[in-house]
């Protein structure tokens, strides 16, 4: 299951038969960015995502994708 929760309580929510991994990310990533460009256009502006620093999340690929969709990052120490 990945999951996004925003301050004003929304969720979103993805399962998958899945092991998380970057692709995986990439995916729930990509799907979110639509749904976030659509219900709130200009979110990048007051949206920050905060992340733990799994390898799935600040591997160089998935920094990548992230830059790509022009998302605003916070990343947290390494995850243990």
């Amino acid at each position: 299951m990945l999951t996004a929760v925003d301050s004003l309580g929304n969720l979103y929510i993805a399962l998958a038969q899945s092991n998380s991994n970057q692709s995986m990310m990439s995916l729930f990533w990509k799907s979110l960015v639509l749904k976030l460009d659509k219900e709130r256009p200009g979110w990048r502006f007051n949206t920050i995502w905060t992340m733990d620093g799994a390898a799935y999340h600040s591997c160089d690929g998935a920094l990548n994708i992230l830059k790509q969709l022009k998302i605003p990052v916070l990343m947290q120490g390494p995850h243990r």
